[in-house]
């Protein structure tokens, strides 16, 4: 091989090693309101009721197959893959998102209800780099029309 491409060869390498090591240091982070195109039935999801306040979510999705989260403070959309919502009881059930770099799973449960057709959950929240947990937090917020 000639220097070109063992510089070449090198470069790669040190891009793919330093994509990975951004990719593991990946962290949920919240961001303030609700992304364009939310209207209607949704959920929205804080790390405490505090933020739940002032309007700041680690989670959003329009309930039809769309979610958004912050991945370090870049806003970042989903789409669903696989929700047991249908199979199970309909207070406690699990969803998982992805766009094939992050993978999202958030297992939710329902705890009260705080209107017509609006709901108190609290829950967990997975992020995943590829196939590795990355993050992960509690979370609490309503879902309803």
């Amino acid at each position: 091989m000639n220097r070109l491409s063992w510089c070449l060869v090198l470069c790669l390498f040190l891009f793919a090693c330093s994509n990975e090591k951004a990719g593991t240091s990946a962290r949920l982070t919240s961001f303030k309101g609700l992304p364009p195109g939310i209207e209607g039935c949704s959920c929205y999801f804080s790390a405490n009721e505090k933020e739940f306040k002032n309007e700041r979510y680690l989670f959003v999705c329009d309930m039809d197959s769309s979610a958004w989260i912050a991945v370090n403070k870049k806003q970042v959309m989903l789409k669903l893959v696989r929700s047991t919502k249908d199979q199970t009881d309909s207070s406690s059930y699990e969803e998982t998102y992805s766009n094939g770099l992050y993978t999202l799973v958030i297992d939710v449960t329902a705890e009260e209800n705080t209107g017509d057709e609006v709901w108190w959950n609290t829950g967990k929240i997975k992020l995943f780099f590829k196939e590795t947990e990355v993050d992960s937090s509690v979370f609490s917020g309503e879902c309803g029309c």
